[in-house]
């Protein structure tokens, strides 16, 4: 597989439990263009959907579509793409009224 790109997100929430992982990535295999969906707790392996687009530009706008609703979800886009490396912690403040990182 051939990655497009790749984003990595986390919602973290102390006041309702909530401490939860999203990575989209775009990808190239050998029948086409494919949007790799993970997400769960974080710690645990996730859940994985795949889904198929005929072209690149549609794979990337399809990207950008789930990227902007988990924003709007409260979920922190980290400039990491792996999960839980030791980066910077993301700004203060994750919408949820908690600064919490984890690394």
């Amino acid at each position: 597989m051939i990655v497009i790109d790749k984003k990595y997100l986390e919602c973290i929430c102390d006041e309702k439990n909530k401490y939860a992982f999203y990575e989209i990535t775009a990808t190239i295999d050998l029948f086409g263009y494919v949007l790799v969906r993970r997400w769960g707790r974080i710690g645990s392996k996730g859940r994985i959907m795949k889904e198929r687009f005929p072209s690149q530009e549609e794979t990337k706008e399809a990207l950008n579509r789930v990227l902007k609703k988990r924003l709007s979800r409260k979920y922190i886009l980290l400039e990491q793409s792996a999960p839980h490396s030791k980066k910077k912690p993301p700004p203060e403040g994750n919408g949820c009224g908690t600064s919490t990182f984890r690394a």
